[in-house]
């Protein structure tokens, strides 16, 4: 009896020790912060274009007809946030979103006013629409104001999407929601999302009170009154 009781605390002993397995590697799109031992299934995501022989990878090296390349893709964790958009003339170069929303109720702002340059659609120009609110808008709190003001990763340089940048992340929320998950954060909602892009000064009909935002459900965008509230996720450059 002695020497069952023995086995049976030696192996109660070893099951309460076993260690969570999973990939350790905080780099890795797979990476589980729960895990304790790593179990090598670490996924480090690669980017480049090389012609000519067998391709094969391992880690994060892709090795093409003896050349190696090595980069960023869409879905990577980096700099704090999630790659969602990467400069195709430069692949050190691209955009992050942040791995959860920073508001679920904020408005745009200075209805019926105008902001001198805040009208930036394309990839690249919601920095600038972000700053151009800032200088204009003098009523805070605003969904500008909301990103420029967040540390969110220990970062200060995060900005309001354009447009053009909103709708990049709706194009790629299924692998921003996956890697945010696993990185504490949350998926994007099935709510409209404000832009940073108020509607073009021509359009006098709407009284400079109009900016874009995106239904992040089904990717329709449209303008909205700068009075109501919806969501916003913010983005930062690297």
């Amino acid at each position: 009896m002695k020497t069952l009781f023995t086995f049976v605390a030696i192996v109660f002993i070893g099951i309460g020790c076993a260690k969570k397995e999973g990939c350790t590697d905080s780099t890795a799109t797979n990476y589980d912060a729960a895990a304790e031992k790593d179990d090598g299934s670490c996924i480090i995501a690669t980017t480049g274009t090389t012609t000519g022989g067998t391709t094969t990878t391992t880690g994060g090296t892709t090795t093409t007809g003896g050349t190696t390349t090595t980069g960023t893709q869409i879905g990577d964790f980096r700099d704090g946030g999630i790659v969602f958009w990467v400069d195709p003339t430069d692949s050190t170069k691209g955009l992050l979103a942040d791995v959860k929303d920073l508001s679920s109720s904020v408005h745009w702002g200075c209805q019926n006013t105008f902001i001198s340059g805040a009208d930036g659609i394309a990839i690249g120009t919601g920095a600038q629409n972000t700053l151009d609110i800032l200088e204009g808008c003098s009523n805070r709190v605003n969904a500008a104001s909301l990103c420029s003001e967040s540390t969110s990763g220990g970062y200060s340089d995060w900005f309001l999407p354009s447009k053009d940048e909103l709708n990049e992340m709706y194009k790629n929320k299924s692998v921003i929601n996956a890697t945010a998950i696993l990185r504490g954060g949350h998926t994007f909602a099935a709510n409209d999302y404000w832009s940073s892009t108020e509607v073009a000064a021509n359009l006098t009909t709407f009284n400079f009170n109009y900016a874009w935002r995106q239904y992040l459900y089904d990717g329709s965008q449209d303008h909205s009154k700068k009075e109501i509230q919806y969501r916003i996720r913010a983005v930062r450059a690297f």
